[in-house]
């Protein structure tokens, strides 16, 4: 592992955590979601029985020796019948699947954002269905929030071990693009990466942190408005997705754009303030420095 931006050493531990929540967020996926459930909830029990990253969330809960498990979808009222779909695929599955049901507008990071506050997990985990991030590496990127090692762990493909399959060239230019733009915000290798763990509260807001999500990434939300998180990137394998269209487009790129400039103004305020006026991290953490995350690089 490799230290990019030393990070304080913590006094106290953060409080403990009890239990993990996967929160999907679907549109028009019917055609990938009975998979991607199947091959989630496999994951989800592998790791309760034969290992211990769980068991340090809840040890104690009523709900079993790992606590809380659930996966929760929250469909974005797919004309597809996504939903109903998940609602049939998650009878026949061993790990409690709750479908939530979304009226329009429509949007992917209001859906996490639905799906965070029913969550009743302390850590929560966001992956898309279409199965172009593997459920299998659920247990490597929840790791390092369930040490308290980062406050948010990402699913990095262009830290040394990720990788994504199935691009065209377009496509890599476009990401390329997109990433020179977000590094604008944050000094994070994927921060448009879809597949990330964190600590419920980042999502479900305070007091001194309100997130103001427009369009498709909100990670990079969390990590414009959440001042000095410490992150650990995981590498993983992007798959091109086998099946539907992507949902990318040119509402999409716009959106992107202002939620881009939103945060690079909003940084630049805070840095314009006295320390006192820039807003804390949460009371279980030392403090860090304000402008910048504390990245960690963590090698397969």
């Amino acid at each position: 592992m490799t230290t990019l931006h030393a990070a304080p050493t913590r006094p106290q531990p953060p409080p403990p955590l009890r239990g993990l929540s996967v929160v999907v967020p679907t549109f028009n996926e019917s055609a990938s979601i009975a998979a991607f459930l199947e091959r989630t909830a496999q994951t989800l029990e592998t790791v309760a029985l034969e290992t211990q990253t769980l068991e340090t969330l809840a040890p104690e809960s009523s709900a079993g020796p790992v606590g809380i498990v659930e996966i929760i979808v929250v469909d974005d009222d797919s004309p597809d019948g996504t939903a109903d779909e998940a609602e049939r695929c998650a009878r026949r599955l061993a790990i409690e699947v709750r479908v939530l049901r979304r009226s329009p507008p429509r949007s992917l990071s209001r859906s996490v954002l639905d799906g965070a506050r029913c969550a009743r997990g302390d850590v929560l985990v966001v992956l898309d269905a279409d199965l172009s991030h593997d459920p299998r590496d659920i247990p490597r990127l929840v790791d390092p929030v369930v040490r308290a090692a980062a406050d948010v762990s990402i699913g990095s493909r262009y830290v040394s071990g990720g990788s994504t399959t199935g691009w065209s060239p377009r496509r890599r230019a476009l990401s390329g693009l997109g990433t020179r733009c977000a590094r604008l915000i944050t000094r994070v290798r994927d921060p448009l990466s879809g597949f990330f763990a964190l600590r419920r509260e980042l999502l479900t807001g305070n007091a001194e942190v309100a997130l103001r999500p427009v369009g498709f990434k909100i990670l990079l939300e969390v990590l414009g408005r959440h001042a000095g998180l410490e992150v650990a990137e995981v590498p993983i394998t992007f798959h091109e997705r086998a099946r539907g269209t992507s949902k990318f487009g040119a509402r999409q790129g716009f959106e992107f754009l202002l939620q881009a400039f939103s945060l690079v103004a909003h940084r630049a305020i805070r840095r314009s303030l006295p320390p006192r006026d820039r807003g804390s991290r949460r009371p279980s953490r030392p403090s860090a420095s304000i402008h910048n995350d504390s990245v960690l690089e963590i090698r397969s």
